[in-house]
């Protein structure tokens, strides 16, 4: 059953209304916005599972690897503070909703703007390529969490409170799958409640 959470999730991932011809531009740029995080749920019977994407500028502050133990601590910390679910979520008490995970990682993304056709570029020019590609290198922190919710035809709202805890944070772009139906939400901090189908 856990696959086929997480294929709805994969398919999901990606708005409602992206084109195939924009899928890979949508994956590399508009999932790493600044300032937006995306959420994706997937609710089927009593398990809820949810996956949340954020910049690791929204995050900590900083996406380059960590150059010093302060920073290195930031990131352990972030992960402990993105694990702890029950702070961050809550809802409505009807749905009796208990985590039964929840875990989050810091990924570094890939970069194919550097990949160059062949490999007779001149010294100076790739020592320039690489000092370009280490300071624009983006990371994202993302999260993984599922719960057991008891009544689940019960479940109404979900409100976060990423926007308390990272106060960078603008926006969440939010995709679901229920067995009620499909939907999609933008939270803000003036709006921060899902509704769901």
């Amino acid at each position: 059953m856990k696959s086929t959470f997480l294929a709805s999730l994969v398919v999901f991932a990606l708005p409602l209304t992206v084109h195939a011809g924009d899928e890979h531009h949508y994956k590399q740029h508009a999932a790493h916005e600044h300032g937006t995080a995306q959420l994706n749920l997937v609710q089927e019977q009593q398990t809820l599972m949810l996956e949340l994407t954020l910049s690791n500028m929204d995050v900590l502050g900083f996406e380059h690897a960590p150059s010093n133990q302060e920073q290195a601590q930031a990131i352990e910390k972030a992960g402990s503070v993105l694990a702890d679910v029950e702070h961050l979520l809550t809802f409505n008490p009807a749905a009796v909703c208990t985590v039964t995970s929840a875990q989050a990682q810091r990924k570094a993304l890939e970069h194919h703007e550097d990949d160059h056709e062949d490999g007779h570029e001149d010294e100076h020019e790739h020592e320039h390529d690489e000092g370009m590609h280490k300071e624009s290198t983006h990371s994202e922190f993302q999260a993984q969490y599922a719960f057991n919710c008891q009544q689940p035809e019960q479940l109404k709202t979900i409100t976060v409170q990423f926007f308390d805890v990272f106060p960078s944070l603008e926006k969440i772009q939010v995709q679901m799958v229920t067995d009620k139906g499909q939907g999609a939400d933008q939270l803000t901090a003036q709006h921060s409640h899902i509704e769901l189908p």
